[in-house]
């Protein structure tokens, strides 16, 4: 049995992220989509958590909360940037079950990481990916100069987080080598990043889809237009194409340097549907760290070249 989960969210960023987050630990996750009529949308979800913003278009999350309340015991738990005391004490006696403030962090190292993820040891769950990181870095060299940024790159703030064609030649005239490696599983931010790339003219490697490959050897590197086997990439791929017009002469290269695998997603009953997509539960256990800490290999290999 899956458990349902029912986000009350006007903000659409942090929804789809709650749920992307949610998903990839097997959850059903909804989104309310009638800020209007939330009791009727919880009836027709049934969830067995309620996830709740204080701040909503129309009512209140208090508001939301005691309707709820009328009908039903289920967990909500209220998610609000403003966390101060006396929010705190009315949630609680309008029927909440718990508050957590925002801006929290859903990108921490946890136990679901350790088949994927180099950094993911026992000693690391509950640290920052980027602090895991950075600390296995600076381990193997002690000079390396690290620029962190704790955030989820998304189509708002590529612009602010990658750097623009003026930047990328003023590095380049000082000596500088400027690659951007694209290793996020996120469409909308794959496909951001890439036109960011293009327009600004700045060298990109990108990598596949990981969920249902095992084998490190069948990891390849081609242009983006000869990638198969990875339904991530085609999916960059048919949406630069469709949506953007760009090469859409299936003969002409897009430029984008691409690290995948060509071995077949292995897919178990069930999951057909997200190997589609290249999820990370694509075969019924995610991915492997024998093929993306190799992927991670090569393509700091390319970038070097």
């Amino acid at each position: 049995m899956k458990y349902r989960i029912f986000i009350v969210e006007d903000d659409e960023t942090i929804a789809n992220l709650l749920k992307k987050h949610l998903s990839s630990w097997g959850y059903d996750v909804f989104l309310a989509e009638d800020f209007s009529n939330i009791l009727q949308e919880f009836a027709g979800k049934d969830p067995q958590l309620v996830l709740l913003d204080l701040k909503l278009p129309f009512y209140n999350g208090f508001h939301w909360c005691e309707e709820i309340r009328k009908v039903s015991q289920v967990p909500v738990i209220f998610i609000s940037s403003a966390a101060d005391n006396m929010n705190m004490v009315m949630a609680m006696s309008r029927g909440a079950d718990d508050f957590i403030a925002k801006p929290f962090d859903m990108d921490v190292l946890v136990a679901s990481n350790v088949n994927r993820q180099l950094p993911a040891l026992d000693d690391n769950f509950g640290k920052s990916k980027i602090d895991a990181m950075a600390e296995r870095i600076r381990q193997i060299n002690p000079l390396v100069r690290l620029h962190l940024i704790d955030d989820f790159l998304t189509t708002d703030n590529v612009t602010a987080l990658l750097p623009h064609r003026s930047t990328y030649h003023q590095l380049k005239q000082a000596g500088k080598r400027v690659v951007i490696l694209d290793c996020v599983d996120d469409m909308a931010a794959k496909l951001a990043i890439a036109l960011h790339c293009r327009f600004n003219k700045i060298p990109l490697i990108m990598s596949g889809g990981a969920g249902g490959k095992t084998d490190p050897l069948a990891i390849t590197v081609s242009d983006l237009k000869d990638t198969y086997q990875d339904p991530l990439l085609a999916k960059v791929r048919q949406k630069l194409r469709q949506q953007h017009h760009i090469n859409r002469d299936l003969a002409e290269k897009f430029g984008i340097k691409c690290v995948y695998s060509t071995q077949p997603p292995i897919v178990s009953r069930g999951t057909a549907q997200t190997c589609q997509t290249g999820g990370l539960h694509c075969g019924g256990y995610g991915s492997a760290v024998t093929v993306t800490s190799v992927v991670a290999m090569v393509m700091v290999a390319q970038a070097l070249q």
